[in-house]
């Protein structure tokens, strides 16, 4: 069953690489009726991933940029990813998504989360989840996308009038005590459509696991 716990200040730290670890990042979110217009262009944070990172699922390569003045990676995210997981991983089942998001979101989210959630879709989601192996002495792939050309699409979990959406009251400083730069945490549950497959990749002791997500025929195949 993938589900990846992340550690959200290695995410944002270059001085983690060489450390045994997970960190992820959302590069895109659009949906629940949200003005696209009113959401935050990418934030620019520095991360472990080094500099000419080749990952399969090509969105984060185009995330990614070098530091001016140095050889540190920076990458472009809309959420640095908490925790996500797809318990067990069926077609039909949930995502469980946490992750932080910057105050321009955090505000509009914190808005839905006041109220009944009128529009309940999710009209793209894309992320990548990266585990740091201590051995080779690499990051590599463990949680994201097949097809980087066509982002998730699905719907808000909900219970008759509730919701799953979750949003802290209060920011936190993920950059560390010394920079006053606050992130919210968000936390939301997705359900596939359901005539919308979508292929999800995701190693589990070093086995790459390929399943579908969204049809009513779970499948899947595996590659060691």
């Amino acid at each position: 069953m993938p589900e990846v716990d992340c550690d959200v200040q290695a995410a944002v730290s270059p001085g983690a690489a060489g450390q045994a670890t997970k960190i992820g990042y959302c590069y895109s979110f659009t949906g629940f009726g949200l003005d696209a217009t009113k959401l935050p262009v990418n934030s620019v944070v520095p991360t472990p991933l080094p500099v000419g990172f080749s990952p399969t699922y090509t969105p984060t390569q185009g995330q990614m940029s070098t530091d001016s003045t140095s050889s540190q990676s920076n990458i472009k995210v809309f959420g640095i990813m908490v925790n996500l997981a797809w318990t067990p991983p069926e077609a039909n089942n949930k995502l469980r998504i946490a992750m932080y998001v910057d105050q321009v979101a955090w505000e509009q989210f914190r808005v839905l989360s006041e109220d009944v959630i009128a529009d309940t879709s999710i009209t793209a989601f894309e992320f990548d989840c990266f585990e740091y192996n201590a051995s080779a002495k690499k990051w590599i792939e463990i949680f994201y996308p097949e097809v980087a050309t066509n982002p998730l699409v699905g719907n808000l979990n909900t219970q008759g009038k509730r919701s799953s959406l979750v949003v802290a009251e209060s920011g936190e400083r993920i950059f560390g005590a010394n920079v006053a730069t606050l992130w919210y945490l968000v936390q939301f549950e997705m359900v596939p459509l359901g005539d919308k497959p979508y292929s999800i990749t995701f190693v589990t002791n070093t086995t790459k696991k390929t399943k579908q997500w969204g049809s009513t025929i779970a499948g899947g195949t595996t590659t060691t």
